[in-house]
C-alpha cells in the first residue's frame, strides 16, 4: 500500500472545528489500520495551499492532493473512511 497523505486545511489550527476533524481523521487511521499515513496541518490563508488548490473555503480536507471534502465539517466518519480507502487505491 502506497503513502497516503492527510491534509487538513482550516480557518486556524488549533481551533474547535479543526480539532474535531483532526480526531476524526486520526481514529479512521486507527480503526482501518492504515499504515504509512502522513498528515498535514495547514491554514486556508497560507499561500502554498493556495498556489496548489486556489481560493478555498475551510475547513477542506485533502488526500494525495485531491480535494475530498471542500468547505464543510464532514458530517460521517464511514463517509471519510471511504474516500480514504477509496483514494487510496
Amino acid at each position: 500500500m502506497s503513502e497516503i497523505v492527510i491534509e487538513v486545511i482550516s480557518e486556524k489550527i488549533g481551533s474547535k472545528e479543526h480539532n474535531e476533524i483532526m480526531n476524526m481523521i486520526r481514529e479512521i487511521i486507527e480503526e482501518c489500520k492504515f499504515k504509512n499515513v502522513r498528515i498535514f496541518e495547514r491554514e486556508v490563508f497560507d499561500e502554498n495551499i493556495t498556489l496548489k488548490y486556489g481560493v478555498i473555503p475551510a475547513p477542506s480536507i485533502a488526500i494525495n492532493g485531491v480535494l475530498m471534502v471542500i468547505g464543510r465539517k464532514p458530517l460521517k466518519k464511514r463517509n471519510q473512511r471511504f474516500n480514504i480507502k477509496s483514494n487510496n487505491g
